[in-house]
């Protein structure tokens, strides 16, 4: 053994609760990152003696090849280098895997699957076959199906897809420090039924078109970013969530996604709990709401911002031309459960700041809106087709010149509060309910001139 590989099996021996330091299997997992080798059976070897009485499998900085799928037994963390710093894109200085199995195959085995009370932390996930623009499917690079598994400290450099929870059983899951590009889709919960929690979870687009692999793109307009940027918004869900009982979700962010938070029903039942300090930039529609179930679903400090693709120009120009819908929030005409959102921001350049389609009840409380209505066609920044609608005490601003509608209730509507709310030149709001709408206390609309006096620094 070369001295370089020695040093290597030592640092691999560090903080390795099992196998013990004389396992052969250390020695061999050495030499296969060394030659460039696939690690797949010598991990899972290594895991396995690790799961026979608990422990901490713990991986140096290195470059780790992986064409197969390993399972991480219960008891069992996988570690990697990654603990106190965002590694980014550095691909010379972490615990670094490259996947090349399941190319082509979205419903193949994932790379890693955690089991119950397991773990895994501190690693850099790439695929190093992927390319672009000519993207192929992986299964995804992580699942986590059983009770307490814990997934902390991980970035996915272009992740076809990158972390589903479940999904038979994802029950008091704990998500943190989760960054980096997904192409399809981003984080995926279901089957929890105990609290489970997320957290600083940011997935963006730079994570790839930033990076030094042969896939990655090399140039683009109107820059590499927005090349990426443009593929995620016509593809990628980033949060994809199903059953998640008392889910806590918090200080999560998505940039460029075709649906950034997708609320969904399956066999299992659908999401109630709470979603705080969450962010959407530069998607096409932030919040997709099909369902959730009875006991609703509470936003609070959210950050909205829809816009569509755009042209492959030097100038950074929007792209409607695909008839796509742009809007902040959508609830489908199948939602039938509260939400309430306090203290959010909508804005970017969108149709409508929420088109409200279901037979639940959707409360906006003391939040602004901004930047609608970008074709120019006169529609309204909350569009309410059906079910109840509340608007208290928020703010409808627009740019100087200026004039748009802020509510438009049609004849589907229940019922509406719409109390308190103020804007640039007034509140505009087309009522098709009569007095099924609660209306007052909102600022009237103002004439041209007094909008742009109200509207100058």
């Amino acid at each position: 053994m070369t001295a370089a590989l020695h040093c290597f099996a030592v640092c691999l021996s560090v903080g390795l609760s099992a196998p013990n330091a004389g396992d052969p299997a250390m020695a061999r997992l050495a030499e296969l990152v060394a030659a460039g080798d696939d690690v797949t059976a010598c991990l899972q070897e290594m895991l396995d003696a690790a799961g026979e009485t608990g422990g901490v499998v713990e991986l140096p900085p290195g470059t780790y090849r992986m064409a197969g799928s390993v399972r991480i037994p219960e008891g069992v963390t996988l570690e990697g280098s990654w603990r106190d710093t965002v590694h980014y894109i550095t691909m010379d200085a972490n615990t670094v895997f490259l996947l090349t199995g399941g190319r082509g195959d979205e419903d193949g085995e994932p790379a890693f699957t955690l089991t119950s009370s397991s773990g895994i932390k501190g690693l850099t996930i790439a695929h190093p076959e992927q390319t672009f623009p000519d993207v192929v499917p992986y299964p995804w690079a992580i699942r986590a199906d059983g009770i307490a598994t814990h997934v902390e400290n991980i970035t996915f450099i272009n992740a076809y897809q990158g972390l589903q929870l479940g999904p038979n059983q994802s029950s008091l899951h704990y998500v943190k420090n989760v960054y980096g590009c997904v192409l399809r889709r981003g984080l995926y919960v279901d089957a929890s039924f105990d609290v489970g929690r997320i957290e600083s979870v940011h997935f963006n687009e730079h994570y790839f078109s930033r990076v030094d692999l042969p896939g990655a793109p090399k140039e683009g307009l109107p820059n590499k970013d927005q090349v990426v940027a443009n593929y995620t918004r016509a593809n990628l869900e980033a949060f994809i969530i199903a059953r998640d009982e008392w889910g806590s979700i918090r200080d999560t962010f998505v940039y460029g996604a075709k649906v950034g938070y997708r609320f969904i029903t399956t066999e299992h039942g659908s999401f109630n709990g709470k979603l705080s300090g969450i962010g959407a930039d530069g998607c096409m529609v932030c919040l997709q709401i099909e369902q959730t179930n009875p006991y609703g679903m509470l936003i609070s400090d959210g950050q909205f911002v829809a816009h569509p693709r755009l042209k492959p120009i030097e100038t950074f120009e929007y792209d409607f031309s695909s008839g796509e819908e742009v809007v902040q929030i959508v609830t489908a005409p199948e939602s039938d459960t509260p939400v309430v959102l306090s203290n959010c921001s909508f804005w970017g350049v969108s149709h409508h700041a929420a088109r409200l389609s279901g037979a639940g009840t959707v409360s906006f409380s003391q939040c602004i809106f901004r930047g609608w209505d970008g074709e120019k066609e006169g529609r309204a920044a909350i569009h309410a087709e059906a079910g109840k609608v509340s608007a208290t005490y928020c703010q409808f601003l627009e740019w100087p010149g200026q004039q748009l509608n802020a509510i438009r209730l049609e004849e589907g509507v229940e019922r509406a509060k719409i109390i308190g709310n103020m804007g640039t030149s007034g509140v505009r709001i087309a009522n098709a309910i009569g007095d099924r709408a609660a209306i007052a206390h909102n600022d009237p609309p103002r004439d041209d001139a007094a909008t742009e006096a109200a509207a100058a620094p």
